[in-house]
């Protein structure tokens, strides 16, 4: 009975939720031929037994679709109720259309996907040739970036960091100061070669450019190594070439940039951490280093790192006691170089909102809508910023109007943080719709896939140095550039999703799981911690750059699952 139900209802939603969710707007002879079509979608569904794992999958995307979109409309509304917004009978039908549409598609094609196995090629090729070719192909296809804006892009922050790095003033931990450091030792090189300000810019570019690609062709000889298929490696090689991403990021001054190459470093090196049974020496050393350096390149990648410690311990056996002292001594090696070095050179700390964002972010959105505070919350909330001044500093999709807002008492919370964190909480148990409404919009572009939003840097910003790009002028590169960065173009947007590779990174985890390759999943780590890191103090609520990693591992992350039988004999002759 209730499947007769369903085989009716069913189709009318999915038809429905594609009107709410998307405005495409069916009627006439097309509304009967599509409900007739999903009807024997839903007919067929409903006479197979559905992994669960799939209908796992498909009720979180609906959800996520929904509840995203939801946020999206609504992030600057002073006046809805959030729970009682969400849950109108539109939204209701959206998400239950849309779940029946997502489960069809995965269910056909993730039945599929899981059992495939790659056909090895009999002809290998030459791993040398092959690593030299791919890496000569990659910079030939980010060219048009660098000629476009030659010699960089650069925003606030990294003028402020070749700043730092000119003067030789880097003693701030707001930014790494190894990446400080290596912007100085760029300015240092550059002097060497001409006097012009660009000098130093062009070190830089050259640096960062090389490395990103030198990693990038890393990956596809790794890939080919465990796979052996050629189609695979022209793949992987169109899709770093191709995808706007990597060329546009391969110039930018960002840390971020060299941090999301050391982590797809530490993510193949981590795979062969955990699958080879006989490990050299010189490995664990490479593996510190990569792994320091990475630790090094971002403020919370420590964070990250404990994360993979927790899941080695629980998940894996073989040689646990060397691989835990290789990722102890990363973590000594991290605090020794953060405190008593740092102490020692007078580095300072940075600012404590760094890491309040959700947390202010909460209470700004509950002042934004105007929520009474008690005479003690009142007073807390003036103390660390005045009232009416965080109503006018609140953005949603950004906490720097209120960290870095002139009246914003840092001292105020270094020294009364149990009160105002005690304070934090207390208004999250009071006004809890306030705070989830605020906490999904804080870090939307994480989880939901249809943003339009600007991803990149596409200039030198306005600076006293005189510095500024001076493109190689060529209509064909330059309309090819500006095409692959037009984000309102719907394929074009897709490309830069963040939240699209978090979809495929969960069906990559379910395919992992599939295969019964649980361990496998320590290699994941890297990824899903630094992911976890932004769900948890993001101060942005959608910046391609914070999860570059996730964009640079995830065609590896895709083929893990599939890598030689190697990893299905194994776990087999485990169990």
């Amino acid at each position: 009975m209730l499947k007769k139900a369903l085989n009716i209802i069913a189709p009318a939603m999915m038809t429905l939720s594609l009107k709410y969710q998307f405005g495409i707007d069916i009627s006439g002879v097309i509304i009967i031929v599509l409900y007739c079509l999903l009807y024997k979608i839903i007919a067929s569904l409903l006479n197979k037994k559905i992994d669960k794992g799939i209908i796992i999958i498909s009720l979180i995307f609906s959800l996520n679709m929904v509840i995203g979109k939801y946020c999206y409309l609504n992030m600057y509304n002073k006046n809805n109720s959030f729970v009682l917004g969400l849950l109108n009978y539109k939204n209701i039908i959206s998400i239950i259309g849309l779940f029946f549409i997502i489960i069809s598609v995965l269910e056909y094609l993730l039945t599929r996907i899981k059992d495939y196995k790659f056909i090895k090629e009999k002809n290998k090729l030459n791993n040398l040739l092959l690593f030299l070719t791919t890496f000569v192909v990659i910079i030939i296809m980010w060219l048009p970036y660098l000629m476009t804006f030659f010699p960089a892009t650069m925003s606030l922050d990294s003028l402020g960091e070749f700043k730092n790095g000119l003067n030789h003033n880097i003693w701030h931990d707001s930014q790494p100061v190894i990446h400080q450091l290596l912007i100085m030792i760029c300015c240092e090189i550059g002097k060497v070669f001409s006097s012009k300000i660009i000098a130093p810019i062009i070190v830089y570019t050259i640096i960062q450019y090389t490395l990103l690609a030198f990693v990038v062709s890393y990956s596809v000889i790794f890939v080919y190594q465990n796979i052996n298929n050629k189609k695979v490696v022209l793949f992987m090689i169109l899709f770093y070439g191709l995808v706007p991403i990597f060329g546009y990021y391969s110039i930018v001054m960002w840390k971020d940039i060299i941090y999301g190459a050391f982590v797809l470093l530490l993510t193949i090196f981590t795979y062969k951490l955990i699958t080879k049974e006989k490990i050299e020496k010189i490995f664990y050393v490479k593996y510190y280093l990569v792994a320091l350096v990475c630790l090094l390149f971002r403020t919370n990648a420590i964070y990250m790192f404990f994360l993979l410690l927790i899941t080695t311990i629980i998940l894996y056996k073989n040689n646990k006691i060397k691989i835990v002292i290789l990722y102890l001594s990363v973590i000594i090696s991290f605090y020794i170089i953060k405190i008593p070095i740092f102490n020692h050179f007078n580095i300072q700390r940075s600012a404590s909102a760094e890491y309040l964002a959700i947390p202010l972010q909460q209470i700004g959105r509950m002042n934004y809508k105007n929520i009474k505070l008690s005479s003690k919350e009142t007073k807390v909330v003036n103390n660390l910023i005045p009232i009416e001044i965080l109503k006018e500093a609140y953005d949603p999709k950004t906490s720097d109007g209120i960290k870095f807002n002139p009246n914003y008492n840092s001292d105020y919370f270094d020294n009364n943080k149990s009160k105002v964190l005690s304070t934090w909480f207390k208004l999250c148990l009071k006004h809890p719709d306030v705070a989830i409404e605020s906490y999904f919009i804080s870090t939307l572009g994480y989880w939901y896939p249809d943003l339009e939003d600007r991803y990149y840097e596409n200039t030198i910003i306005d600076n006293d140095f005189g510095l500024h790009q001076i493109p190689v002028n060529n209509k064909l590169i330059n309309k090819y550039v500006e095409v692959a960065g037009d984000y309102k173009n719907p394929i074009i947007k897709n490309l830069w999703s963040i939240g699209l590779y978090v979809w495929l990174l969960i069906i990559s985890i379910y395919l992992l799981l599939k295969r019964r390759a649980n361990k496998y999943l320590i290699s994941y780590i890297p990824v899903i911690g630094n992911l976890v890191t932004l769900f948890i103090a993001t101060p942005v609520f959608n910046e391609v750059r914070y999860v570059f990693s996730l964009y640079l591992c995830s065609i590896l992350l895709l083929l893990i699952p599939f890598f030689n039988e190697k990893v299905e004999k194994t776990d087999k002759s485990n169990k």
